[in-house]
């Protein structure tokens, strides 16, 4: 395996591994006419119940809100009032409601499975908002009904409220979901639109790339460690002895050796100004074995080490000589004070 492929077999094992659950995971779209949704009043006193809007029935002729229908969702919609009261069942991990924003609305209070869950309240100025999110929770057991409901209430400035659809992510191979009105496409993608899905591929194409400039950072951490030269290792010198030679220093100094003898003061030169001719080394008669020997074992010697030797057997030579010599001749003196 090259490193080159590296990054490439990572990202594939990730995209792999993530494949089958982002898959499993599909977005709903819920229409408000889906018999998910449950349109009832709170307090049976309500004179004024929800208004359902479609291209078939027209315009609510009593409804205060009149939005223009092409950027409704399938052009329907629930008109409410104070007390107005709903709830939406389904089965999934997400849930999300939107509805169109207009001036001086209702508060809207929202629970989960009887829980308290938030509100929603526009204090905007602008005449419509339309597929404005009311309502969202995430993270929820898959397989298990839930249940959204809410209530309008009225405010110091109006009691109105439209809800327009509902957007449940689920398990496409487990939801129970009534779907007769559903849609698979995703909701309308306005800057209030929020889905499940935006998050996770999000997240998973972050996590991707993250560790792809990791991997790549390692990758070329390696290949310039590679790429610099070796250390170049210092130069090694040999030593060289600068002593002088003997020959360089005592044969200049060095002096002469005199003797005394019968014939008178005899003198031997033993300077080294005027080395004495080298003799070839030679090598002494052996009288062990040649066959049984090693050649590589004979002692050899130098011609400097022959010409040493022959120096001293003449200074010896002549050391000998002079000691061998006999002694003056007695001369007797006069003898004073004899008669």
């Amino acid at each position: 395996m090259t490193i080159s492929r590296l990054p490439v077999l990572v990202l594939t094992f990730l995209i792999l591994l993530l494949a089958p659950t982002l898959a499993a995971l599909t977005n709903i779209t819920l229409d408000d006419t889906n018999p998910a949704f449950v349109w009832t009043d709170t307090d049976p006193d309500v004179t004024i119940p929800w208004a359902a809007i479609t291209p078939e029935s027209g315009r609510c002729s009593y409804c205060s809100a009149q939005p223009p229908t092409d950027d409704i969702h399938n052009q329907t919609w629930h008109d409410g009032n104070n007390n107005s009261a709903a709830s939406l069942t389904f089965q999934g991990t997400a849930v999300y409601i939107y509805g169109i924003d207009v001036q001086n609305p209702a508060n809207i209070t929202f629970t989960l499975d009887g829980t308290s869950a938030g509100f929603h309240y526009y204090n905007g100025s602008s005449q419509f908002i339309f597929d404005s999110l009311f309502f969202s929770t995430e993270n929820l057991s898959d397989g298990v009904n839930h249940t959204v409901a809410w209530v309008l209430h009225s405010t110091k400035t109006g009691d109105g409220g439209l809800i327009d659809y509902a957007v449940v992510s689920v398990d496409a191979a487990t939801s129970s979901t009534p779907s007769s009105s559903a849609t698979s496409t995703p909701p309308p993608s306005t800057k209030k639109s929020k889905s499940k899905v935006g998050p996770i591929v999000g997240g998973v194409v972050g996590g991707i790339v993250a560790l792809a400039l990791i991997v790549a950072l390692i990758i070329f951490l390696r290949l310039r460690r590679r790429r610099q030269p070796a250390t170049k290792a210092e130069p090694i010198h040999p030593f060289v002895d600068t002593a002088p030679s003997p020959t360089a220093t005592t044969g200049a100094t060095a002096g002469s050796l005199r003797t005394m003898g019968a014939g008178g003061e005899k003198t031997l030169d033993v300077s080294w100004n005027n080395p004495s001719p080298v003799i070839p080394p030679t090598s002494a008669p052996s009288t062990v074995d040649p066959g049984s020997t090693d050649a590589s074992s004979i002692p050899t010697r130098t011609g400097r080490e022959v010409e040493l030797e022959s120096r001293l057997a003449l200074l010896e030579a002549h050391v000998n000589h002079h000691m061998q010599m006999e002694p003056p001749p007695y001369v007797p003196g006069s003898e004073s004070g004899r008669t």
